[in-house]
C-alpha cells in the first residue's frame, strides 16, 4: 500500500528508534525512504491533471484555472511534505523533551 501521509513516517520514526537510531537520524532516514513514494505519487496526480490547465479550445478557459490552481497545489505540497513536516517533528519532538526534562527535574527537587 502506498502511504504518503505524515503518521506512515511517524510510524517509521518510531520503529527506528526502537532499533537504536538516534531521533534526528530515524527522521532524515524515513524522510528519505517515504521520498520516492511521495513523488511518484503526486507527478503522477500532476502530469494527469497538465492537460487541463494547457489544453486550448472552445471551453478550455473555464478548466483552465482550476487545472493551474490544481496543479500548482500539488507541487507546492509536494515540496512542502518532505521539507516542512520533518521539521516539525523535530521541533515538537524537541520541545516534549524539554517538557518532560522540566517535569522530571521538579519531582526531584527536594521540597523546602
Amino acid at each position: 500500500m502506498l502511504q504518503t501521509d505524515p503518521g506512515a513516517r511517524a510510524t517509521e520514526v518510531e520503529d527506528l528508534m526502537e532499533e537504536g537510531m538516534d531521533y534526528d537520524s530515524s527522521v532524515y532516514q524515513a524522510t528519505k525512504d517515504r521520498l520516492r513514494a511521495i513523488f511518484m505519487s503526486a507527478m503522477n496526480s500532476v502530469l494527469g491533471m497538465l492537460p487541463l490547465a494547457v489544453v486550448p479550445g472552445q471551453g478550455a478557459e473555464l478548466y483552465q484555472g482550476l487545472g493551474i490552481v490544481l496543479t500548482g497545489g500539488l507541487l507546492f505540497s509536494t515540496i512542502l511534505i518532505p521539507t516542512v513536516v520533518p521539521a516539525l517533528m523535530g521541533l515538537i519532538h524537541d520541545l516534549s523533551g524539554k517538557r518532560i526534562k522540566k517535569n522530571v527535574k521538579r519531582e526531584l527537587a527536594p521540597n523546602i
